[in-house]
């Protein structure tokens, strides 16, 4: 991810009694709040070798497991393997996923509990998950859950081979886009891919409220082509306390590696806690449901805002260009899931759905705000298909493509398409929307996005579908840098004043249906309060 999210972690300063039980720390800010695991979930970690770009095979891929912090853990790899050395990066991966123990360190009393310290991990070296997997398109003993923490700078057959994998056995795949050498680097495949969740990394410490100066504009981010889907999907901390390969605790560097496989450890323990649900629609689509249910509770950090800075692109960008969905949030993911299964009609304000739809059918869920300020948030997962054969392309005939839809509806019963979300690449849509006085209640509508996609769906495209209610985000003033230059300043309220005058009329900010002085009130307020 940017530079731009690469800042220090928590001070040690703070105590570990004052963030809980669980270190890494970073994790709090991800809504872990306690220590857990998942022991009926399998976790598959693709390793890369230290000579990777050699085209060299080594057994160089696995962690230290002789080290204390692995004591408990429940990690293994192929018996087949001689190791001929260990890696420093599986092995900070390791640690921060699965490490575990009471440690003294420079004095300090450490309380190591990773959230996945008894779950099952295998680790496979990257050649052979290609050979012995995508090349074959089988897996013996297929993961809930998959995270890669490296990629190309292009799609080729073997990420396109390994999204095939996910859809076939309903893995939930994670995978880091790359760090960025600097603006405008590309993001990695597979994260750039539709079907792997791609992570970012974000602020372990400044987090939500970036330094407004520091903000990069849409065309400089780390994957900004229109033609192309929005990436990340959501970022999460890089920055973590891990062991080193002799045992000692260092901090890693704030690096995407390492933000995937801490947002791999949420899926996991969703999966585990999706077990208490008995639902025929969760067959074969519950990775879908993580990935909406991660997605819909994100945390929006300061000047979220979907796509570029105006609002022409709102309903065709699915995210933020930095900050995908934001800052995944354990805790409300949990909540959601806990909110229960609500099947199409009359629902309640939070819930999820999982099911299937073809032809012509739409799916409807009404439902009445409970807060009169606020925000509704909705987001729709499917998975892509892929042929069976290499080089594995797009299986156009039964691809199809899915749109989001928000309806306001008036006191007399007319509706108003409040909010839409269509975009022609993604298999994800998310809609962030703020709750209006002009409605008693809203509809959300999952239905085809074109004809030519109701005509391929030969057979019914498995979905899933999460909604709620958000609080308005603290510091997030985003939709009110219109000229952005990620500064809010008199230059923006002088570009809403001559919009007032233009033929195309005032920005509508507040989304009330026109653009007028009510709109920029929120920014003159804002500026303001610098100079009191």
């Amino acid at each position: 991810m940017l530079r731009i999210f690469c800042y220090t972690i928590l001070t040690a300063a703070v105590s570990a009694a004052a963030l809980g039980n669980i270190e890494p720390r970073s994790y709090r800010l991800m809504g872990f709040e306690t220590a857990l695991s998942a022991e009926n979930v399998r976790m598959l970690l693709v390793g890369r070798c230290a000579d990777i770009s050699s085209g060299q095979s080594k057994d160089d891929f696995i962690p230290n497991t002789t080290l204390d912090i692995f004591s408990e853990s429940n990690l293994s790899w192929s018996d087949k393997i001689e190791p001929t050395g260990f890696s420093e990066h599986m092995n900070s991966i390791c640690s921060l996923v699965a490490g575990g123990g009471s440690f003294l360190e420079n004095g300090e009393f450490i309380e190591y509990n990773a959230p996945l310290s008894s779950t099952s991990i295998f680790i496979q070296k990257y050649w052979d998950f290609l050979a012995e997997n995508v090349v074959e398109q089988r897996m013996k003993n297929p993961p809930e859950v998959l995270s890669i923490s490296f990629g190309t700078t292009v799609e080729n057959w073997w990420t396109k081979g390994a999204e095939r994998l996910l859809q076939k056995y309903d893995i939930a795949g994670f995978a880091s886009i790359g760090n960025g050498e600097k603006m405008g680097s590309n993001c990695l495949y597979p994260a750039a891919s539709q079907n792997f969740i791609g992570v970012g990394t974000a602020s372990a410490k400044n987090f939500p409220n970036f330094d407004s100066n520091l903000l990069g504009k849409a065309e400089n981010c780390s994957y900004s082509s229109d033609e192309r889907i929005v990436k990340p999907d959501f970022v999460a901390p890089g920055n973590f306390l891990v062991s080193d390969l002799e045992g000692e605790f260092v901090n890693t560097g704030s690096y995407s590696s390492f933000a995937a496989p801490a947002a791999a450890s949420a899926a996991c323990i969703l999966l585990s806690e999706m077990d208490d649900f008995e639902y025929e629609g969760l067959n074969g689509n519950k990775s879908s449901l993580v990935r909406a249910l991660l997605t819909d509770t994100a945390i929006k950090g300061a000047y979220w805002h979907k796509g570029k800075w105006e609002t022409a692109d709102d309903s065709t960008a699915v995210f933020d260009w930095q900050q995908g969905a934001g800052m995944i949030d354990l805790s409300g993911s949990q909540s959601r899931l806990s909110a229960g299964l609500n099947r199409p009609g009359k629902v309640s304000s939070a819930g999820w759905d999982a099911g299937k739809i073809s032809g012509r059918r739409e799916k409807l869920y009404t439902f009445k705000p409970e807060r009169e300020n606020g925000y509704i948030s909705g987001s729709l997962c499917w998975k892509r298909f892929f042929n069976k054969d290499f080089p594995f392309d797009p299986n156009e005939t039964r691809n199809v493509n899915l749109k989001l839809e928000l309806w306001g509806i008036k006191h007399d019963g007319e509706k108003v398409l409040a909010a839409h979300s269509d975009s022609k690449h993604s298999n994800v849509e998310h809609i962030f929307h703020p709750v209006s006085g002009n409605y008693k209640s809203y509809q959300f509508a999952v239905v085809f996005s074109d004809e030519e996609s109701v005509k391929s769906a030969d057979k019914k495209v498995k979905f899933a579908f999460s909604w709620g209610e958000r609080k308005v985000p603290a510091n997030w003033k985003g939709w009110l840098d219109v000229n952005s230059d990620g500064l809010l300043d008199f230059s923006d309220v002088e570009l809403m004043l001559s919009a007032l005058s233009s033929e195309e009329g005032g920005l509508d900010l507040n989304n009330d249906g026109s653009g007028n002085l009510i709109d920029i009130m929120p920014a003159m307020a804002e500026i303001m309060k610098k100079y009191e």
